[in-house]
């Protein structure tokens, strides 16, 4: 995997965004047109974004976003009994995705369906409001459909050198399967 890469995206009106992407703290993306243009040289493909970057006009001024960690908060280990009634922990809260790889919008939506599935479930099967131990069900199905993220990001994140973190052989499978499914 390389540690420096590129994205041109399309977007309406015949723009594209461009976004760089490096792993490990010598890698951080620059914020500048003159170092990124050295940034790009050192990436597998570099053509199509030096092209980019010599011929399109840049609308929107440079930033940059160093911080990559992803946390994982396991509130499904709490018990029915210690959980609060009516209390829902969800989003980043729950989950906070590494950002190169687009999961937290997605993350919140599974959340949101997640949620609005137990809530429908229960008006079906339990008309005389009985909302006892709901609330905890309701984390264990946000942190079911979390989990299925995180081990996506995960499983990638620990391809890399620069991860700290256990790689295990469900990792190194995944990683290497995804490999092959990408190329």
């Amino acid at each position: 995997f390389a540690d420096r890469t590129y994205l041109l995206t399309p977007m309406e009106n015949g723009r594209y965004f461009m976004t760089l992407l490096g792993y490990g703290k010598e890698n951080q993306p620059p914020t500048t047109i003159e170092d990124c243009v050295e940034f790009l040289k050192t990436t597998v493909e570099p053509e199509r974004g030096l092209y980019a970057l010599k011929n399109w006009k840049v609308v929107f001024p440079f930033s940059s976003f160093i911080d990559q960690k992803s946390i994982l908060r396991r509130f499904e280990n709490y018990s029915a009994d210690q959980w609060p009634q009516n209390f829902i922990v969800a989003g980043d809260a729950v989950a906070s995705f590494n950002p190169t790889y687009g999961q937290g919008m997605t993350a919140a939506t599974l959340c949101a369906l997640a949620t609005d599935s137990v809530l429908l479930n229960h008006a079906l099967n339990h008309p005389f409001n009985d909302f006892h131990g709901l609330a905890w069900y309701i984390q264990r199905q946000i942190a079911a459909v979390t989990q299925e993220l995180w081990d996506i990001g995960n499983t990638e994140d620990l391809q890399r050198r620069t991860t700290i973190g256990k790689r295990t052989v469900v990792t190194k499978v995944r990683g290497y399967l995804t490999g092959k499914l990408v190329n």
